[in-house]
């Protein structure tokens, strides 16, 4: 569902933050349990913590070569006449070349890993896209009950998937798809966005229950319902 990827984005940024161990108590809650149902951000965090921890190897190991260095020193100090006195410690252009070596090695596979998570979200999105075409040029439509001025506006369903589509929109603007049950109890919102002025929808299974669907514009003054469609009753 559309909604649903959209609304995944945001667990992208909180496993980056859970390995990092900068969730608060109510973020890295809601993310652990979201982790018992998604795969796809288990693996992500076991990718970021073996990036973690090659950072925090090479970190050591930098430690511990500054270490030893400081003792040859100190040795070579101690016995100007050793031959080892001879020998020079590595320049500081030298250093800073392998360190950013490993830093670039370090960034390519962060980069990597943000690549294949778009390339995901990416082809997720198409997909949905081509469903919800589908659905508008064949599915069953609803009735519309309201649609404002200078815009246009559909829904149809098939199969339980639901598209709504409304053109004459502001790109700028905040947009809200809702779905209501025939009581007009609010079931679930989703956020948005109108591009090339459309706002375009697409979710399912609905819950058995949805007899509504809006499109709202969020105001500073409140809410207007822009479009609004209900299920015919069955027959």
């Amino acid at each position: 569902m559309l909604g649903d990827n959209d609304g995944h984005r945001s667990y992208e940024d909180f496993a980056v933050r859970h390995v990092m161990g900068s969730l608060d108590e109510s973020e890295s809650s809601t993310f652990r349990s979201h982790l018992l149902d998604c795969a796809e951000c288990r693996a992500r965090v076991g990718e970021l913590r073996s990036i973690a921890s090659d950072l925090a190897e090479v970190e050591r190991t930098e430690r511990r070569e500054r270490a030893a260095r400081l003792v040859e020193t100190k040795e070579r100090e101690a016995d100007p006449d050793d031959d080892a006195g001879l020998l020079r410690e590595p320049s500081r252009g030298t250093r800073i070349l392998a360190v950013a070596g490993v830093v670039l090695i370090v960034l390519l596979s962060i980069w990597n890993f943000v690549l294949r998570g778009q390339n995901t979200s990416l082809d997720a999105f198409a997909g949905a896209l081509q469903e919800s075409a589908e659905v508008i040029n064949f599915g069953d439509p609803w009735t519309t009950e309201r649609i404002a001025a200078g815009v246009q506006g559909i829904a149809r369903i098939e199969d339980g998937q639901l598209a709504v589509m409304v053109r004459g929109t502001d790109d700028d603007a905040e947009y809200e798809v809702a779905l209501y049950d025939a009581e007009g109890a609010l079931l679930r919102t989703y956020r948005t966005p109108s591009t090339d002025g459309q706002v375009r929808w697409f979710g399912g299974p609905l819950p058995a229950e949805a007899a509504t669907v809006a499109v709202t514009l969020d105001r500073v003054n409140g809410e207007t319902i822009i479009f609004r469609a209900v299920a015919d009753a069955p027959e």
